[in-house]
């Protein structure tokens, strides 16, 4: 089932009393579909076995009455580059940290002669027309340690301090201030995503499971894949991950065996 007809799909096979055993859930579905998953009780997987197993990002899966999901996957975002522009423009390394943004937009940034933006090193500063915003702002808020969320008590609540992420916002919004030297993104142009297949943008930040739909929307885009840039003294090395986990669904006939179905899937002797 694709993501964007999830919720659809599955709520109609409950009610047709056809629910499957288990569902693979993305973290932020999670909440919203709580009521219709059996948790894990920590009698069966303790809080401890469960961290010392998975990644810290998992830990938003614990909650009180147990664990709502297995992690099984997580996707993380990642940085496209067009391997033409940056050979065109006398640029052989592209950009791993984001201060470097400014001096290669110099080189990569286009405008005609109405000053209207015909070549962008990156797409930032808006929501609209930026694939993936939100993930990305985020990730620069983790980069400069600042959590965006924690868990507590089942509810993921907000974490992020004002004054601390101030500097990651300005970064942000910087790329689309006309009085900016960094200036390379408006809310006229096509979202990021379309720019970037159209050869128009330098660079795109997307998750890396994309990567099979660029290569089938534009065969001839000559580009390469690399991680996401990182703060020059950052206080942690991150990137945003969309994780997904299996979750016993309600509608289960077997929850035990479908729960050791599940852990044989996830023991690192099946990975």
């Amino acid at each position: 089932i694709a993501e964007s007809n999830f919720n659809k799909s599955f709520i109609e096979a409950l009610a047709r009393g056809q629910g499957p055993d288990a569902i693979l859930i993305p973290q932020d579905l999670m909440h919203k579909h709580e009521d219709k998953i059996i948790a894990i009780p920590y009698e069966v997987l303790s809080q401890r076995d469960f961290q010392n197993t998975f990644i810290e990002q998992s830990e938003l899966y614990l909650y009180p009455q147990g664990i709502m999901a297995l992690p099984f996957i997580i996707d993380p975002l990642v940085m496209y580059w067009n391997r033409d522009i940056f050979t065109n423009a006398g640029i052989a390394v592209f950009p791993k940290f984001w201060d470097e943004f400014s001096s290669v937009g110099q080189k990569i940034n286009q405008k005609d002669a109405n000053s209207n933006i015909r070549r962008s090193v990156i797409a930032m500063g808006e929501f609209n027309n930026v694939s993936h915003a939100r993930e990305v702002l985020g990730a620069l808020f983790l980069q400069a340690g600042n959590p965006v969320t924690y868990p507590d008590n089942g509810v993921i609540t907000s974490a992020l301090n004002l004054e601390s992420s101030l500097p990651a916002l300005n970064f942000f919004t910087k790329f689309s201030d006309p009085r900016s030297a960094e200036y390379s993104w408006n809310r006229s142009l096509p979202i990021s995503k379309n720019s970037f297949l159209a050869g128009s943008l330098a660079t795109y930040t997307g998750f890396a499971s994309e990567i099979t739909d660029i290569r089938r929307k534009n065969s001839n885009l000559n580009f390469d894949i690399a991680s996401l840039p990182q703060a020059h003294g950052g206080v942690n090395r991150a990137t945003f991950g969309s994780m997904y986990g299996f979750s016993i669904v309600k509608s289960s006939t077997d929850v035990n065996a479908t729960y050791t179905v599940l852990s044989s899937l996830l023991v690192p002797e099946a990975l």
